[in-house]
């Protein structure tokens, strides 16, 4: 991997160079892409089983220090032998590249569609808070009407209660007349009884009065008749 890395920089290097040296020259570029060769045993000399893509999966069968090559094993089960220095731990450089720019092809799509989300979350939240404000201003109407409510039940329970203070006072007064009425009737009897009383002892005395009179003026004549 590290060969690679150099040779990748050599070669930006080398083109950068190249563009600088081309003037009105066609400019090309370096592909990354390199081929290397699985062969049947530890040398140039040995046969060449396969070329290998870079970025290949292998299985590492064993390790030869000496001689710095490895025996390894295809995906598809064929085994051979090739330098130990093109082996790595990791996926190669375009893979990983591949894979990241899948991964960020995913990401973008997921943040377009959070993007998407976020947009209609917003629009609820903007007909939440419109709501809202239309509760409000309900709520607060309903307060102002609960205030009036209360001052005009406020009103009408002072109303009625000078109602039945009246009322109570009417009734005693009712009672009072009625009283006095039945007083005026008593009265009344009372001075009827007396005027039929008097009317009475005047007849009574009128009549006694004009019994008494004759026979005082018969007792009269008669004395002087006797002179």
């Amino acid at each position: 991997m590290v060969v690679k890395i150099l040779r990748l920089v050599l070669l930006f290097c080398l083109t950068g160079l190249a563009v600088l040296t081309a003037d009105a020259q066609t400019i090309r570029y370096i592909t990354d892409d390199f081929q290397v060769t699985l062969r049947t045993g530890e040398s140039t000399q040995h046969q060449i089983v396969r070329m290998l893509h870079s970025g290949a999966k292998l299985e590492l069968m064993e390790t030869d220090s000496k001689t710095g090559y490895s025996r390894v094993r295809t995906e598809n089960g064929q085994e051979g032998w090739i330098l130990t220095r093109y082996l790595v731990d990791v996926p190669s450089a375009q893979d990983r590249l591949d894979a990241a720019q899948k991964k960020l092809a995913n990401l973008e799509l997921e943040n377009n569609k959070l993007d998407a989300q976020m947009s209609k979350l917003k629009d609820v939240n903007n007909n939440l808070e419109k709501k809202t404000k239309d509760l409000t201003d309900k709520n607060r109407s309903l307060d102002q009407q609960l205030t009036s409510i209360r001052k005009t039940a406020s009103s009408a329970l002072a109303i009625d209660k000078e109602n039945k203070t009246l009322q109570s006072r009417v009734v005693s007064l009712e009672r009072k007349v009625q009283s006095l009425g039945q007083e005026n009737v008593v009265l009344k009897d009372r001075h009827d009884r007396d005027w039929f009383i008097t009317g009475a002892l005047v007849l009574g005395g009128g009549i006694i009065l004009g019994m008494i009179i004759p026979r005082m003026r018969a007792r009269r004549k008669s004395n002087w008749d006797t002179l």
